[in-house]
């Protein structure tokens, strides 16, 4: 792997313009520890969202998600919002198909609960700033629940998780 050499002569930090391509100018992250329920068509989580405003229009956003949840029954996952391209990270339209950035949390075990993550890059295109949010899907009213099991006892079998997303600006 070659090195680049940064050619900057001034004081203290390396403006982002002077970096190469492909370094990472800035990163962003939340982490949602406590539960969240939805059963509704569609939800932003709490928590599970963050801000990041790109040092230049060239800039590209890595997203990386983790979400650890289950569902009660079928037709529940999440997906991926961006302020400028909107949901983002989808399958394609397929009939009547629901949509969603990964697949399924049904869980037939009321105690078992799985982390599933994806990775993202957008191309916002601008300065303007940017949220990246994580939105629940729940079809025919079936239920989302992240960071936990089907079953909510305050028993030692039962565990709690944790999710997150992490965004990373990326010199374009």
């Amino acid at each position: 792997m070659a090195l680049t050499k940064i050619n900057y002569s001034g004081q203290g930090a390396i403006p982002s313009a002077n970096l190469p391509t492909g370094s990472v100018l800035q990163v962003v992250q939340a982490v949602k520890t406590d539960k969240f329920t939805n059963s509704s068509s569609t939800a932003d989580i709490p928590g599970l969202s963050v801000n990041i405003t790109p040092s230049s229009s060239n800039s590209k956003m890595y997203i990386m998600v983790n979400i650890c949840g289950m569902a009660n029954n079928t037709g529940c996952s999440v997906r991926l919002n961006g302020t400028t391209n909107g949901d983002i990270c989808l399958a394609n339209a397929d009939g009547s198909r629901s949509r969603a950035s990964v697949g399924d949390f049904y869980r037939a075990n009321n105690f078992q609960f799985s982390t599933q993550g994806f990775n993202f890059l957008d191309l916002p295109n601008t300065t303007n700033q940017q949220t990246y949010k994580i939105i629940a899907i729940s079809v025919s009213g079936n239920t989302l629940k992240v960071n936990r099991g089907n079953v909510d006892s305050d028993n030692s079998s039962y565990l709690n998780g944790t999710s997150s997303i992490t965004v990373m600006e990326i010199a374009g």
